[in-house]
């Protein structure tokens, strides 16, 4: 049986798995062009090697970092990950005044369709899991601020802009601009 981390209805997120169907699962969304332009980047590599070297420390506790799965009516549908803050991310994003901070990444999957607000909810779900487990005070996401698909589906879930960093982002050899996007508890 599955151990999910959160779960409303139909919607559950559960950590993601070391096997290697998992990982291909996840190469073969990253590679997908709807994904690649907004996440990981095109020019990555979703070998499986190349997964194990990104998401196996993840996976075995050994980074900050947490990734999950959003899975729909039992069926893998997203990737969602989320990772406490360090001392450089609270000054870098001027959120010294709150003491657990967290920050969410997220992606749909592309077979999973678009439009349906499984993103909202998948973040909604996650927050909830977020403030009430993990006690955190704060949560913020940082989208480019050319995706406004994504800055729509953030402000759905209740997040709010709080500043943009110009610099925020290195993808597919530039620099993006950011908005990061807060909700606190």
């Amino acid at each position: 049986m599955k151990k999910y981390i959160a779960v409303n209805g139909d919607l559950g997120i559960r950590r993601l798995n070391d096997t290697d169907e998992e990982l291909l699962m996840l190469g073969k969304w990253r590679d997908d062009e709807r994904v690649s332009k907004y996440y990981g980047g095109r020019d990555k590599d979703n070998s499986l090697s190349a997964l194990k070297e990104k998401y196996l420390d993840r996976i075995h506790g050994k980074s900050l970092i947490k990734p999950c799965i959003i899975e729909y009516l039992h069926k893998p549908s997203g990737y969602i990950q989320y990772y406490e803050f360090d001392e450089k991310k609270y000054k870098d994003h001027d959120l010294t005044a709150y003491n657990n901070a967290y920050g969410i990444d997220i992606f749909i999957a592309p077979d999973a369709g678009h439009s349906k607000g499984l993103g909202s909810k998948s973040l909604k779900l996650m927050c909830s899991y977020l403030f009430n487990t993990l006690n955190a005070d704060i949560i913020e996401i940082c989208p480019r601020s050319v995706n406004e698909r994504a800055v729509r589906a953030y402000e759905k879930a209740g997040f709010k802009p709080y500043k943009r960093l110009k610099k925020g982002e290195f993808f597919e050899g530039e620099w993006f601009e950011e908005i990061v996007m807060i909700m606190t508890k």
